[in-house]
């Protein structure tokens, strides 16, 4: 698999790879008012989760709410939302 324009090769048409600064950049370049950009999960936690008791589990929700409220994690996510507001 090779990433290229961020695409793979194999998965073109179906994912986009792009960072939270590009995306902020095109989001402006739209006229829009960058409120929040933020990741809402992490690839390091996939496989763990599911194997978490409840006191680990409830750690993790600590740790991951921190990440999804800190610009510098929202790289780190495999999913991000960015909420925008148009300017006139």
């Amino acid at each position: 698999m090779t990433l290229e324009h961020s695409t793979l090769e194999s998965l073109q048409g179906i994912f986009f790879f792009t960072s939270p600064e590009e995306m902020e950049h095109d989001a402006k370049l739209k006229n829009l008012e960058v409120i929040k950009n933020c990741g809402v999960d992490f690839i390091f936690a996939q496989g763990a989760i599911n194997t978490m008791d409840d006191e680990t589990f409830n750690l993790y929700m600590k740790l991951a709410d921190k990440m999804v409220g800190s610009a510098f994690c929202t790289g780190l996510s495999d999913h991000a939302l960015m909420v925008c507001k148009k300017q006139r």
